[in-house]
């Protein structure tokens, strides 16, 4: 027994400690339970931080007869599942201290509450509240068990209540707040994307005889980087600086993010380089990270590349969202299989246990290559390796499910336009029955909520896609009644101030309403998206003209194409000049589809100068040829659709219509514009485009045949 012992013990390398279980179960094998061995073995793989071969062996321990672990085993392995936010792990050490034991200490409730606050799981906070009153009494109550509570509050992005239980804090419990309940209250307000409170709450804390740490600076700093605001970023970090808190590496990570939302990859990137020699304090893998997710983005493959080899060269230490990124890169190149790869293999050759937002990103892949049923595949292995499903995802499940619905397949059928969705509403039942907020604010990683706080994503994001979908197939009474459901979901956790819809939702809407022809109707929901965008858009305490965020500036590209199309339907151009003219001069930007439908519908509305000229200025910079889109795109020209947001260009619907207008101006032989220009003045102030428009080929498609009337 001894030398097992001794070999036991001597296995404990990154290697070797994987062996540990199967030596253990060797002893066994001789018919020896020894509790004490398996207790110094835990501990020690505990001390030399392999706390996942430390779990399975307690799991293992756990079904000994011989079980009775040291208390000095209980408040280790304790702390392990607190680090971990294995709350249901939490609750059996903790039963196992009663069982054993004189029950936890002050110290263990303090942590446990701190791992439920991290999930956002207010019941779970409040019974462990309950519990330490029940033990210790109200009389021993101390800032330090509030704060929990509050904090699972914020990270439900439920500022409010955040906010009233930190206002009761010295009147009804007679404690008063420390500097970690300040932050948790800053933190509230950051989840909530509550500018202007978490800008007073910083006040206010400098108000005090407090001093604001590394955690209050990054904490709003993130909020401002979040925004892209460069400059308050940057002021921030002067500020801090001041204070002597000035090398948290949270301050630079913030710098870095703000330079990425800000639309300057190159600059994050400086700045990271510039991290490496200022001998910040902590882990430099988080910006580096950002730099690598924001190439990933901009589907550079050859960027994420380098990006990844400076990584190593610098030394920086990888974790899974270095690999997630990597991943991202592949999945939205069109190679969600490799992506895949790297879930299977790399991550645990290297040592990393792949997170329910890996599967996600996989998963978002094969949905953009409409491989839908790969989605399914992979989401049930996920749950087969122990992974539970979250917002991230169930999403992409849903969309499969409507994916799936809408092409039919071998297994399922094809479905036709009065067909419900009925696999993916089954899948959206399932995932409303079975998911609590707590789950979602428990994720670190949010994959598909962009910049949402937790509030406003849930439980919007379930219904978003299938109104979205609905409404496209003219399917308005299932529209009617998904919102209905949404509303009821929403206003269930809004007691109060009622239901405000997320940018996706009213985009979703609008949808519905311009495919029913109701055009009032998608001009009110623009009302509402236009003052919602300005909510997240607004530059901080800006007034006149350009005041849109340059991270915001296309956020509303998607419902203002539907709301130009709304104007059209009601013959309303000049309103759609009016409308784009404000969205420009605010600091809102076209993307390209905003661009060549607009122009489009200029030229299609009578306005063909404005469109050719808008054309010429906007788009042609980056036209490259007929030959250049043939070959790029590889498909029939009438196909082409207008994809890429920030690369302008004119598409081939664009051109047709503008050699549509440029005919008609031709054959009514008059000037244009107010002061009569002749046309062919016009024409030679628009070269390229009229060049384009030259060169056309001649096609015998649909888009040519309809508009210029050519060939069928």
């Amino acid at each position: 027994m001894a030398v097992l012992c001794e070999a036991l013990y001597r296995t404990f390398t990154n290697a070797g400690a994987m062996k540990v279980p199967t030596l253990l179960e060797k002893v066994r094998s001789f018919g020896v339970e020894q509790a004490d061995l398996y207790d110094e073995t835990i501990l020690r793989l505990l001390d030399r931080k392999f706390d996942d071969v430390a779990v399975q062996v307690f799991q293992d321990f756990r079904q000994l007869t011989t079980f009775r672990p040291s208390w000095e085993l209980l408040c280790s392995i304790l702390g392990t599942f607190c680090r971990l936010k294995d709350t249901g792990n939490i609750q059996k050490t903790m039963k196992y201290m009663d069982d054993f034991y004189s029950g936890p200490k002050k110290h263990d409730y303090g942590i446990a509450m701190d791992a439920f606050a991290a999930r956002g799981d207010v019941d779970g906070v409040e019974s462990l509240l309950g519990q330490y009153f029940e033990r210790f009494g109200t009389a021993y109550l101390h800032i330090r068990f509030l704060d929990p509570l509050m904090h699972a509050y914020a990270k439900r992005g439920e500022s409010q209540k955040a906010v009233d239980l930190f206002e009761q804090m010295s009147g009804r419990y007679g404690v008063e707040p420390d500097l970690r309940s300040w932050n948790i209250l800053l933190e509230a307000y950051g989840k909530a994307n509550d500018v202007d409170g978490a800008w007073q709450c910083f006040n206010n804390i400098l108000d005090t005889d407090l001093k604001p740490n590394e955690y209050t600076y990054g904490t709003l700093i993130g909020m401002f980087a979040n925004r892209g605001d460069v400059e308050r970023v940057v002021d921030l970090i002067k500020l801090a600086k001041e204070h002597g808190e000035g090398t948290a590496v949270a301050l630079y990570d913030g710098l870095v993010l703000a330079h990425i939302n800000n639309g300057d990859v190159k600059e994050a990137e400086e700045v990271a380089e510039q991290a490496l020699t200022m001998g910040l304090k902590g882990s430099l893998t988080r910006m580096w990270n950002y730099v690598l997710r924001a190439c990933a983005f901009q589907r550079k493959l050859h960027e994420v590349t380098r990006v990844y080899q400076r990584m190593q060269e610098a030394g920086v230490r990888f974790d899974e969202k270095t690999y997630g990124a990597l991943m991202q890169a592949l999945a939205m190149a069109g190679q969600p299989d490799l992506a895949y790869k790297i879930l299977e293999k790399l991550m645990p050759s290297n040592g990393f246990k792949p997170r329910a937002f890996h599967y996600a990103i996989v998963m978002g892949g094969y949905i953009k290559n409409r491989e839908v049923h790969k989605v399914f595949k992979l989401f049930n292995e996920m749950v087969k390796q122990g992974i539970k499903p979250v917002m991230s995802t169930s999403v992409p499940l849903i969309k499969a499910g409507a994916l799936t619905d809408q092409l039919g397949s071998p297994e399922h059928g094809s479905a036709g336009e009065e067909t419900t969705l009925a696999r993916a509403e089954k899948i959206l039942g399932q995932v409303l029955g079975s998911t609590d907020v707590s789950e979602i604010a428990g994720e670190e990683i949010h994959k598909g909520m962009g910049k949402r706080s937790i509030s406003e994503a849930y439980p919007s994001a379930y219904f978003e896609f299938l109104i979205f979908v609905y409404g496209q197939r003219r399917a308005f009474v299932r529209v009617k009644e998904l919102y209905d459901q949404y509303l009821e979901k929403s206003g269930s956790r809004r007691p109060a101030g009622g239901v405000s819809p997320p940018l996706k939702m009213l985009t979703a809407l609008m949808v519905a309403a311009y495919r029913a022809e109701d055009y009032e109707e998608v001009t009110r929901l623009w009302r509402f998206a236009t003052e919602k965008a300005e909510e997240q858009a607004r530059r901080w305490k800006s007034g006149g003209e350009q005041w849109v965020l340059p991270a915001s500036r296309h956020i509303l590209a998607s419902p203002l194409s539907y709301h130009l199309k709304g104007l059209e339907g009601q013959g309303k151009v000049d309103e759609m000049k009016v409308t784009v003219e404000k969205m420009l001069r605010d600091g809102y930007e076209l993307d390209n589809k905003n661009w060549n439908l607009y122009i489009q519908l200029l030229a299609r509305g009578g306005h063909g100068v404005e469109a050719l000229e808008l054309c010429e200025a906007r788009l042609m910079p980056g036209w490259k040829g007929w030959r250049d889109q043939r070959r790029r795109l590889g498909m029939k020209l009438y196909k082409v659709k207008a994809d890429d947001r920030t690369t302008l260009r004119p598409i081939y619907h664009t051109l047709v219509w503008l050699a549509r207008a440029v005919m008609d101006m031709k054959s009514e032989g008059l000037g244009v514009g107010e002061r009569q220009r002749p046309l062919e003045e016009v024409l030679r102030t628009c070269p390229l485009a009229m060049e384009a428009i030259q060169n056309m080929p001649t096609e015998d498609d649909p888009v040519q045949a309809s508009i210029l009337g050519r060939g069928r």
